[in-house]
């Protein structure tokens, strides 16, 4: 939903630079896990652009 992906990038710009550092590398890796084609893939939506070279992946989210 472009509308949660939305919403957590507002938070994360409301979060203090400082304190809430981990806060916010943990929504950060959310956010790129979300925008990854193999997520998209994953919940069967294609990629705007496909292309056969570009391939986005992610690791392990520790939360």
């Amino acid at each position: 939903d472009p509308r949660a992906l939305l919403l957590l990038e507002e938070y994360r710009a409301k979060l203090n630079h400082t304190e809430d550092r981990q806060l916010r590398h943990s929504i950060q890796r959310v956010i790129d896990i979300f925008q990854s084609n193999l997520f998209q893939a994953l919940i069967g939506k294609e990629p705007p652009t496909r292309s056969r070279s570009t391939c986005t992946t992610f690791g392990t989210v520790g939360l």
